[in-house]
């Protein structure tokens, strides 16, 4: 009887690390750039920072709520600058950012599309 009591607990706290530890991932975006699994985290650890506070990031977290093309699956979403793909003579390049969820859940990654602002013709990237 111990033991079973024992073995649920183990089970509970094993799907409790597996929840909080966030796997990271490559994407495949416009233009063959590939966004590394180190570069998404970066963003990410970001945008934890900010949304973990949102007393003190509530104008900020105003500024970043996406309001773009795309429908993102969660409501809000909030975009964060990951890296960009510089244009040619001073035009715009494509930037790419990474989605996540009010709670600080990736949502995926987009880009801007070639001379385009945000929220214009972005693409999910894969």
């Amino acid at each position: 009887m111990h033991s079973n009591r024992l073995l649920k607990s183990f089970g509970l706290w094993l799907v409790s690390i597996i929840s909080v530890v966030q796997c990271y991932q490559d994407y495949n975006c416009a233009q063959d750039m590939v966004i590394s699994s180190a570069d998404v985290k970066k963003a990410h650890e970001r945008a934890i920072s900010r949304i973990n506070y949102p007393n003190k990031y509530e104008n900020f977290l105003i500024n970043v709520k996406y309001r773009g093309n795309i429908t993102p699956t969660a409501n809000p979403a909030y975009y964060w600058f990951v890296t960009q793909l510089p244009g040619s003579q001073g035009q715009l390049g494509i930037k790419y950012y990474l989605l996540t969820s009010a709670s600080g859940n990736i949502l995926g990654m987009i880009s801007s599309g070639w001379g385009m602002e945000l929220g214009t013709s972005d693409t999910w990237c894969t």
